[in-house]
């Protein structure tokens, strides 16, 4: 069953969407609203779903056609091919059915995220008689992804709850979902060394090493926390208490980053990460 919510990019897709509810939490909206979820939750559900899938199935995606050591090439079987068409096909209505109950200035908004997410996996980039990729432009494919996810994450949901996106609050907390999103995704750059050098395309591990990226890794995890203290105090009512916990949950899962980890620890412990902060913050707000 884990494997196949993994192979479909529903486990991703949930953890995700998730994440709208720990900027609502954030902004102290009343808990009995999130039931059932607000459509920005379900836009970034379908949303990731549609990218997620899109990037294993495009053909550009060579990363499929390079084995990586201590990883079961599974996902270029045909069963997992044809899971993965099928929830392609679903995300879209499901996309454009929740897109359609935002306001219109929120659509406009997703616009360039959509792109954005979509120029990574497709390539749409004219440079020297060639269309390349955005993953493939040296050093920028973690930021791309951090920085799509922390806004879809925080100024969407913040935004379509009444929050002023350029508000202050709001510029922190998505500089501080920014934070950990990069954390949490450099060890996935770290997975990927091997069919990264064989692409060429250049990453954080590649430059300074597995040591000095977990001890960024560290660094930024921290950074967050301290930002969460800053933005909403120390009261045993504060969100920063979740914060903390998943917090160490990172760090002790930053300390076993190596080359050598199996596919579980990206897939179900590091991405589940973020599942695991929503459930703690949501059941903190409840108490």
């Amino acid at each position: 069953m884990m494997s196949w919510l993994i192979k479909s990019n529903l486990y991703v897709s949930l953890c995700a969407a998730s994440l709208a509810w720990v900027t609502y939490c954030a902004l102290d909206m009343p808990l009995h609203t999130l039931i059932p979820p607000q459509p920005a939750v379900v836009l970034l559900f379908f949303a990731t779903l549609f990218i997620y899938n899109l990037d294993r199935l495009s053909p550009a995606s060579l990363e499929d056609h390079v084995e990586l050591p201590n990883t079961p090439k599974s996902t270029s079987t045909p069963r997992y091919r044809h899971m993965m068409l099928i929830m392609f096909a679903l995300s879209i209505p499901g996309m454009i059915w929740s897109a359609l109950q935002l306001p219109p200035k929120l659509i406009l908004t997703l616009v360039p995220l959509g792109l954005i997410a979509i120029a990574y996996s497709i390539p749409m980039l004219p440079f020297k008689g060639k269309l390349w990729r955005l993953k493939e432009v040296p050093g920028i494919k973690i930021f791309l992804i951090a920085l799509v996810w922390a806004i879809a994450t925080v100024t969407l949901p913040g935004w379509e709850a009444g929050a002023h996106p350029l508000s202050t609050t709001m510029i922190l907390e998505t500089i501080s979902r920014l934070l950990f999103i990069f954390a949490i995704t450099l060890p996935f750059d770290v997975r990927d060394m091997y069919k990264d050098k064989a692409l060429n395309i250049q990453t954080i591990p590649i430059a300074i090493g597995v040591k000095r990226t977990r001890l960024l890794a560290h660094t930024l995890i921290l950074v967050f926390a301290l930002m969460q203290a800053f933005l909403h105090g120390i009261s045993m009512r504060s969100i920063l208490w979740p914060t903390l916990l998943v917090s160490i949950v990172c760090v002790a899962l930053f300390q076993r980053l190596n080359e050598d980890q199996p596919e579980h620890y990206y897939s179900v412990y590091i991405e589940g990460t973020m599942g695991l902060y929503s459930a703690l913050v949501v059941l903190w707000s409840m108490h």
